[in-house]
C-alpha cells in the first residue's frame, strides 16, 4: 500500500521483484495494472526477461489502468463509472483500500491520504466497490469512516472480479500447455 505513495518506488519495487522471480518461472501474472502511469513500460521495459508475463487485461484486451479499473471490470467499466459521476469529485474505494487507507495515512505522515486534498469541497462522495469478495460488515464499516470523516455521501458500485479470474486462468493453461508440450 504504501509503495503508492511514491510511484518511483512502486516502479522501482515492481521491476526489481519481476526481475527476481523470473529467475525461477514459468511466467508472471503482473497483478498491477498501469497504476499512475508508473508501470505503463513494464512490458516494453522488461522485454529481454526469458520469462513471459502476462498482464490483467480487460476485454478490449487493454492493460487495465490500475485496482479500480480492475474491480470495475475494465478500463472502459471506470471511465464509465467516472461519467456517471459528471465531474464530481468521487474516490473509489475497494476492499483493500477501504480497509487501509488509516494505516496508510499513519505510515506516510499523510502523504497517502491527504486530508486537505480529500476535504477539498470539489470532492464529495465514496463509490464504494462492491466486488463480492469481502465480509460486508467490515467494509461498510470501513468505508462509512472514511466518508465521516472527508465528509462524503457513499455511492454503491457493483464491482466484479472476472478480468483476475480471466487473468489468471490465461497464466495457469500457458503453464500447463507449455508442461504438455514438453512431456509429449
Amino acid at each position: 500500500m504504501c509503495l503508492h505513495a511514491d510511484l518511483k518506488i512502486l516502479k522501482t519495487e515492481v521491476y526489481r521483484n519481476i526481475r527476481e522471480m523470473a529467475s525461477f518461472s514459468d511466467r508472471i501474472l503482473i497483478f498491477y495494472g498501469i497504476c499512475g502511469h508508473a508501470l505503463g513500460k513494464l512490458e516494453e521495459d522488461l522485454s529481454d526477461l526469458e520469462c513471459p508475463l502476462i498482464f490483467l487485461k480487460d476485454r478490449n484486451g487493454e492493460i487495465i489502468e490500475d485496482c479500480i479499473s480492475l474491480a470495475l471490470g475494465g478500463n472502459e467499466a471506470y471511465a464509465r463509472a467516472m461519467i456517471e459521476f459528471q465531474g464530481k469529485g468521487t474516490i473509489y474505494l475497494t476492499p483493500m483500500w477501504a480497509s487501509s487507507w488509516k494505516k496508510l495515512e499513519n505510515e506516510t505522515g499523510g502523504q497517502g491520504v491527504n486530508d486537505r486534498y480529500l476535504k477539498n469541497s470539489l470532492y464529495y462522495m465514496t463509490a464504494k466497490i462492491d466486488t463480492g469478495l469481502v465480509d460486508n460488515l467490515e467494509f461498510d464499516e470501513n468505508v462509512k469512516e472514511f466518508a465521516q470523516k472527508f465528509n462524503m455521501k457513499i455511492t454503491n458500485l457493483k464491482g466484479s472480479v472476472e478480468i483476475a479470474e480471466k487473468s489468471y486462468l490465461t497464466a495457469q493453461n500457458r503453464v500447463c500447455f507449455k508442461n504438455l508440450m514438453v512431456y509429449k
